[in-house]
């Protein structure tokens, strides 16, 4: 018998707008049987605010964001702002938001073209690749508006952060007719700023590079530009050199001895027309405690985005934060690796090293050593059973590790630059907050690998001198999220506890016993793990390096042509500049020499 429910429903009855009403309705999974707290208090949150252009939504790790982005964009659907797209930081959390969605009872595709999504039946899923580089469906520059954007949200922001980088960045290996012309043209240039690493450059010495003066850049761009087009059909040239040619003499070009880059200072992308038209924008974003990238990145006006929706620091998991070489500086990297091993035969213990040299270390100790394409299939593996002790290289963000998945995390030396650009970056700036940001940032990303939602826990080692001087410093400890900060206060106070009750040295063996106080769920470590984090008072203020946010502006009114209003906003921060490598590092982009 066929029965036409429709016929049921009020003649005006329209689909619900509100976040928890469309919840209500969805025919969902017994495991979304309702919303948490801190869903439906950021719902009601971004709900209304819903009309601004962009909007920032910090939650914890585990807290729910995807269906809080999910819901969002439904909202937007139903009240007529589509197509809706899901962005994530890669494809393995492509596949985790379909999933979810699919469980959630909304309506997804990941075929970009998708019929159903232009019209408004399903949400877009697809990764910050698609979106942003220069072959892009959505429509780059001059080509228009491809596939329009009514409503997106740009999962866990940060974690897009280096992709998008990577997107306007071009790297050129030294055997490419492209850097043999660069290096034979620049050469001049380059031999004035240092004879010795020109010589280091021409015989290929990996470790040496100089950054081309902007002045050298500005002659040559039109020559370099021509270069690159009659190269532009091959990878990776064709998804770079449309974003470049927008705007290559105010690019930062390094040649080193096996490769080169030329970089955007910061990435355009309101390049990509659909993006830069959307309707709503909404961002989010774990709580990290610089959110100046939704500027510079993104393109969001920081005057407007002033602040979050966000959660208390109560709703984030456990984690006992330990520093071996704190509590005893003769403790090496062999009691360290030996220690973690022993704890791999119970558990899954994940270290996050900064590079491939570094991973080699851990060969003998490793399970598996994860890096570019067999991440997520590693990954997979912890979800899924014990593995032992897993290696990570260069991957402190774009992870979950849920549970079981991670019972123990360890940070091994502080992080290092990927690229050239950034090479150069802490070369000139090693001394100054701009790095030591960058690399707080990163440890604290990786810190949030291994613990999921508000339930689970995780033991977290730092090891490295480095590492640990820098993240102690009153510097490096200001630029912590509120709840970091109290979970690190809280180990320090554990820290005097392990000295006092082991009255005298304190060996691996003792540190290992504290780290089980936590593995084997101590009734005393728990509440004093959560009263920490209750206490803990977090912002819903956004924080924005107002130096940063300046240069994007200045750069992007050169790029319309404006230079002399470039120069005038770039001038109070050349002047206010407090040393001189900061000084010098700003004055690099000055659109009126260039």
């Amino acid at each position: 018998m066929d029965i036409d429910f429709d016929a049921l429903l009020d003649d005006d009855e329209v689909a619900p707008i509100n976040p928890r009403e469309i919840f209500q309705t969805l025919d969902k999974h017994k495991d979304f049987d309702f919303l948490r707290d801190v869903q439906r208090d950021v719902l009601d949150g971004w709900f209304s605010r819903r009309t601004s252009k962009d909007t920032v939504i910090k939650l914890n790790v585990g807290s729910g964001k995807t269906t809080v982005g999910l819901l969002a964009l439904q909202s937007s659907i139903n009240e007529g702002i589509y197509p809706a797209v899901f962005v994530c930081a890669d494809n393995l959390l492509v596949d985790q938001v379909v999933w979810e969605a699919d469980r959630l009872g909304i309506a997804v595709s990941t075929a970009t073209r998708d019929p159903d999504v232009k019209a408004g039946s399903k949400i877009l899923v697809t990764s910050i690749y698609h979106v942003f580089n220069g072959m892009s469906v959505f429509g780059v520059a001059k080509e228009g508006e491809k596939i329009p954007i009514g409503a997106i949200v740009v999962d866990d922001a940060h974690a897009c952060l280096r992709t998008l980088e990577r997107q306007f960045r071009l790297t050129i290996p030294s055997s490419h007719p492209v850097y043999e012309w660069a290096l034979n043209r620049f050469e001049e240039a380059i031999n004035q700023q240092s004879p010795r690493s020109l010589k280091r450059i021409k015989a290929n010495d990996h470790s040496d590079y100089v950054e081309v003066p902007y002045w050298a850049l500005k002659d040559a761009a039109d020559e370099l530009l021509t270069e690159l087009v009659n190269a532009e059909s091959e990878k990776p040239f064709k998804y770079v050199v449309p974003f470049l040619g927008e705007g290559l003499a105010l690019c930062r070009v390094i040649i080193g001895g096996q490769e080169m880059e030329i970089s955007a200072v910061y990435p355009w992308a309101d390049l990509v027309n659909p993006f830069r038209r959307a309707k709503r924008r909404i961002y989010m974003t774990a709580t990290l405690s610089d959110d100046t990238i939704l500027a510079t990145h993104f393109g969001a006006d920081p005057d407007v985005l002033e602040v979050a929706v966000t959660t208390p620091s109560a709703t984030m998991g456990e984690r006992m934060i330990l520093m071996p070489q704190q509590l005893n500086k003769d403790i090496t990297f062999n009691d360290v690796s030996g220690m973690l091993k022993e704890l791999s035969k119970e558990h899954n213990v994940v270290v996050i090293v900064p590079s491939k040299a570094a991973s080699e270390e851990w060969a003998n100790h490793a399970d598996q050593i994860l890096m570019g394409d067999d991440v997520a299939d590693g990954v997979a593996k912890l979800r899924q059973s014990h593995v032992g002790m897993t290696v990570l290289v260069n991957r402190y963000d774009g992870i979950d590790l849920p549970d079981d998945a991670c019972r123990v995390l360890a940070i091994v030396g502080l992080p290092e630059a990927a690229s050239l650009v950034e090479r150069a970056d802490m070369t000139v700036l090693s001394a100054s907050g701009v790095t030591l940001h960058r690399q707080v940032q990163r440890i604290e990303q990786g810190m949030g690998r291994g613990v999921r939602s508000i339930d689970d826990f995780c033991a977290v080692i730092l090891f490295g001198s480095k590492l640990t001087e820098r993240l102690l410093s009153a510097d490096g400890k200001a630029m912590l999220t509120a709840a970091t900060s109290a979970q690190l206060d809280l180990s320090l106070k554990l820290a005097k506890q392990v000295e006092k009750a082991a009255g005298g040295t304190i060996d691996i063996g003792k540190v290992a016993q504290v780290v089980d106080h936590c593995l084997s769920r101590h009734d005393g470590w728990r509440k004093s793990a959560r009263s920490a984090l209750l206490k803990a008072e977090g912002s819903n203020e956004l924080r924005f390096d107002r130096t940063q946010v300046t240069l994007r502006s200045a750069i992007d009114l050169a790029r319309d042509g404006d230079t002399r209003g470039a120069v005038a906003t770039l001038q109070p921060v050349v002047t206010s500049a407090t040393d001189d490598d900061n000084k010098g590092s700003v004055h690099r982009t000055d659109p009126d020499i260039r």
